[in-house]
Parts: structure tokens; C-alpha cells; sequence
């Protein structure tokens, strides 16, 4: 009856957020600079973008990705870094261009591409579990996420390894990763600071 007038709880803003979203992605690159513009204006560190698992790589239309990156220019302050544990997979020029996007100063975002990544390839380098985090394809300048969005009712890790998210809260949305705005981002992270209190 009185619940109108409970106090919505204190907003938390993750210093890493981490998103899945569906394919569709590689259609637009408003949408990805729009998230990275929200990110910077929330000041949230760190983005991780789960683009294509390896695991999709050969069932993917890799020329649209390709086609994506080398057009693709990030918001000035923003430094991009490609997580690959196949590097090898992924065209010459591609792999130029995201180590031209590393080089950023005065950076105020870090995002973590991942691409034709697979925790299974990573288990290949590694001697005991325990090392995952230090000899992975995962950079170890990265962060474990705080929380982490599924788009479009999708809710599947595809290969990340489950170390980087022992203690990342996850949300799956059943809005499109096109139709991820400002507003809808606004209502998962006050759902996130909900279930921090609980």
C-alpha cells in the first residue's frame, strides 16, 4: 500500500560492466557508441563487449565483423583492446586496426573487444587452473566485471570463463542490444543496486 513511498535504493555504478549482446550489433555502430558515451557519462571504467565466441566464429558472416572494425572509429578518450584466444582466425588488417585503437591518451573507457575467443583454446596454455587469470587471453589489466547484460533474452556465457564472474551480477534483458538506450540501461542498473542490498 506504502510502497509509492519507498526510497528507490542508492544507485551503484559498476566500475566494469560487461554486455552479450546478439549479432545484430555488427549492423550499427551508433548503438556500441552510444553505450561507450553512457559508460564515460556514468564513469564506468571498464566495458567488456562479448562480440562473437569462437564458438560461432565458421557459422558467422566474418566479413560483416571485418567490415565493421576497419570502419569502425571509437568515441575520442576511449581505448579499445581485442581478446582473442585465436588470433590467427581473424584478418591481417582487422588485427592492425584494433591494435591502432590500444594506443589511446588520456583514456577514460577501456573496452575489451572479445572476438574468436574460447576458454577451452586458453586451457591449451595453462599447466594448472589456478593460472588461468594470469596466462589467458584475457588481459590482466582487466577487471572482473561487476555486472553483466545479456541482450535480446539471450542468457549463454558461450566459453568465457567463469573465474572472471564469481562475483558479477547478471542481468538478461529481453530488449534487443539495438533498442539498448540510455533509459533501459538506466533501469538495469537500478536493478543491479537493488539486488546489492539484498
Amino acid at each position: 500500500m506504502f510502497g509509492c513511498f519507498l526510497n528507490k535504493p542508492e544507485i551503484k555504478i559498476p566500475s566494469h560492466l560487461s554486455i552479450v549482446p546478439e549479432l545484430a550489433w555488427l549492423h550499427s555502430t551508433e548503438r556500441l557508441n552510444s553505450i561507450i558515451d553512457w559508460c564515460i557519462d556514468k564513469n564506468v571504467k571498464q566495458l567488456s563487449f562479448f562480440a562473437i565466441p569462437l564458438s560461432f566464429w565458421e557459422s558467422t558472416n566474418i566479413e560483416l565483423f571485418n567490415d565493421f572494425i576497419l570502419n569502425y572509429t571509437p568515441p575520442e578518450g576511449v581505448e579499445m583492446d581485442m581478446v582473442s584466444s585465436m588470433e590467427s582466425s581473424l584478418n591481417v588488417d582487422v588485427r592492425l586496426k584494433c591494435h591502432t585503437m590500444k594506443k589511446t591518451q588520456n583514456s577514460r573507457l577501456k573496452v575489451f573487444l572479445f572476438v574468436a575467443y574460447s576458454f577451452y583454446q586458453d586451457l591449451n596454455h595453462i599447466e594448472y587452473a589456478s593460472q588461468i587469470k594470469q596466462t589467458g587471453s584475457v588481459p590482466s589489466s582487466m577487471s572482473d566485471p561487476e555486472l553483466l547484460i545479456f541482450t535480446g533474452g539471450k542468457s549463454q556465457l558461450h566459453d568465457f570463463c567463469l573465474a572472471h564472474l564469481s562475483n558479477t551480477c547478471l542481468l538478461s534483458s529481453s530488449i534487443s542490444f539495438l533498442c539498448l538506450d540510455n533509459e533501459v540501461l538506466d533501469d538495469l542498473l537500478e536493478i543491479y543496486s537493488e539486488r546489492l542490498i539484498k
